[in-house]
Formats: C-alpha cells, structure tokens, sequence
C-alpha cells in the first residue's frame, strides 16, 4: 500500500532523477543565490543541509556561514567535523546591546530643538575575535542566534555579512581571478529579514550587500523561510527560488508571481522533500533523501580577557614614587604638615593646660605658707 502511495505521488509530480545538488551548487556561482519556501515539516532543512555538506567539498571551493535561531543542525545533522558552532546571544558571546535612549542630537539651525533617534534601537559591538573568524577561509562556521527579538538577529547578521563582504572585495581587488566562494545560509529568513526589519535605516547596508555581494566579493545568500509572503520583497526578488509545498493563500500568489499557472498547480501538490527550482529554463523538480547525522558540533567561545598581574615595586621605586608624581607628592606633604601642626596646636594646649596647673598650686602652697 505504501509502495502504491509513493508511485501515486511521483506520478503526479513528474521528478528529474539526473538533477542532483551538485547541479545547484553549479548555478549558485552564475547567481546571487537561493530561496527556498516550503510548508513547516517540507523538509526545507534536508535541502538547506544537502547544499550546505556539497557545497563545503573541497572541490567547490566554498565556505559556508550559517546564521540560524533553530538547533536542528546540532539535532539531526550535527555529524560534521568541518563545522564550528558559536552561540550568540548568551553570557559567553552577546554583540548586540541596546542603544541609550536617552541620548539626544542637537539639530543644525533648530536653536532649542532636539532630535531623539528611535530608528536605531540596537549597536553591534565590534569583536576582534569575531572577525578573525569571518575572515578566515578555512572555517565553516554555523552561528546559533538565541536573539528571540528579530531586530537583535538582524544587526548581527548584517554586521557579520559586512565584514565578510569587505574581506571577499580585498580579496578581488588584490587578485582578480580570486575564485574562491563564500555562501551565507539565511535560516528563518522570514524573522530577520521580513518586511518590517528592511524599513528602517539600518537596512541599507544590508540592501547593498544583497545587491552586490557575488559581482564584489563572491559573497552568496541561501534563504529558507517557511513563508514566502512574510520575507520582504527585496529579500525575494533578488533570489531564484526554489519552492516546496505551497498551500497558503498569499504565498501561493507570491509563488504565481514567479512562475507558469502550470507549475502554481504543482506546488500545491508536491510531496516531502520534493522541491520545484525555478532556473527559467527547465524548472527541474527534484527530490532530497531523507538522513540524519546524529553528533555534535564543537563549539567556539570567545577568549577570557585575564585581569592583569600588578607589578610588585622595588625599594628604589617605593623611594622615587613622590618624584614620580609631583602631585601626590604635594599632597602627601601637606597632608603631613597639616598632621604635624595639629599635633603641635595640641602639644601647646597640653603645655599652657600644665603650666596652669602648675601656677595654682604654687599659689596655694604660698597661700598656706603665708
């Protein structure tokens, strides 16, 4: 019976066995990349992680950034050795802060007049640690956000694509024929870069990235997202995409938008892990394998900053310490005279007290005598 339901649904999904991942491979490096839709349990990670193990083989010269919320990769997949996992948003590794709000610009010619910036809500900042391992082509890194706010996942991101984009441009400005790749895997696209997060000001760098990350720097995207029509325009539109099953309303009329009436029928039809990838020549349907790779990634954290031994003084530098400073030596030396003259004020009263008492004794004792 089962054989049966599986001959049913290739029969009505006609699927290209000659296509394999090697094939999108391929057609990344022609393209600024993929995005992939598909239904929650498609087996949109099947696809993402089959691209991601293919394109890290050395003969693709490929190296792969993944930023993703999810810990699928640790739970199914995480049985590779070639992959570092850096968790972000925790006590160990936390860039992105939140911005004083307090803070206030004084506009140009406005007299009076304030500008409080509530565009910019959160600062990313820099980490040398985390830049040498951007910019080091050996490493496969997979970025686990633990970021639950949407914005905080996108500044890291962008700030992170930022880096890489500057580093891949040195690399061709140097050497022209510079044919090594870099693909950065987009998970959850649909949180951190929906419609709402690409409005604001802090967007335009990510923007110009998106448009000129391969023809500058050989920078690449894949973006998964469970919603088509939650994932800005500007996200979508730059990239081929490559479609799962379909049954929402407003992600099938996105899907309609790219693609044949014809193939709009297939994609609400399509069984797991069966994908449409709409190249704009054969618009090959293919099929991902179902497998786990049950392990675990070994983590990076950052360094320790140690705090620093003090230095123990010798009796030469003890002695020359008030020459060192002049002003401490000021004030230790009026601070010792101011000590000195109490003690002689109070050595005087003690005096003047004895002196007195020692006068009416002597005139008591001549009293007497007299």
């Amino acid at each position: 019976m089962e054989r049966e339901q599986k001959m049913t649904e290739k029969a009505n999904v006609s699927i290209q066995s000659g296509f394999t991942v090697q094939n999108l491979i391929d057609d990344l490096k022609g393209c600024l990349g993929f995005i992939v839709s598909a239904e929650s349990g498609s087996g949109k990670s099947y696809l993402g992680f089959s691209v991601i193990r293919q394109a890290m083989q050395p003969l693709n010269k490929t190296r792969v950034i993944i930023f993703s919320p999810s810990t699928i990769y640790q739970r199914k997949f995480g049985a590779c050795e070639s992959l570092k996992l850096i968790k972000v948003g925790t006590a160990d590794f936390s860039p992105v802060m939140d911005y004083n709000k307090e803070k206030m610009e004084r506009v140009g010619n406005g007299r009076d007049t304030f500008f409080l910036n509530t565009d910019k809500k959160y600062m990313f900042l820099r980490s040398t640690w985390l830049e040498q391992l951007l910019t080091n082509d050996s490493l496969n890194l997979f970025f686990e956000i633990k970021y639950l706010n949407s914005r905080k996942a996108k500044t890291f991101i962008t700030e992170c694509l930022k880096i890489l984009f500057e580093h891949g441009k040195r690399k061709l400005e140097r050497n022209p024929d510079y044919d090594f790749h870099t693909l950065a895997v987009l998970d959850e696209c649909q949180n951190s870069y929906g419609t709402y997060n690409l409005n604001d000001d802090s967007a335009l760098e990510a923007l110009s990235i998106l448009s000129m990350g391969r023809t500058d720097a050989n920078l690449h995207f894949l973006a998964i997202t469970q919603r088509l029509a939650e994932t800005s325009v500007k996200i979508t539109e730059r990239l081929r995409l490559i479609s799962g099953l379909q049954i929402g309303f407003n992600s099938i009329n996105r899907v309609k938008a790219q693609i044949t009436p014809e193939l709009k029928d297939i994609v609400q039809r399509l069984p797991p892990r069966t994908f449409l990838y709409v190249n704009g020549k054969t618009n090959p349907i293919f099929e991902i394998p179902q497998y786990n790779h049950k392990g675990k990634l070994t983590q990076l954290k950052p360094p320790i900053e140690q705090p620093k031994p003090q230095k123990k003084m010798s009796l030469l530098s003890l002695l020359l310490m008030p020459w060192r400073n002049p002003s401490l030596s000021n004030q230790q030396t009026q601070t010792a005279n101011n000590e000195d003259s109490d003690e002689l004020e109070q050595n005087i009263r003690d005096d003047e007290k004895g002196d007195f008492l020692a006068l009416d004794d002597d005139e008591l004792m001549f009293s007497e005598t007299t």
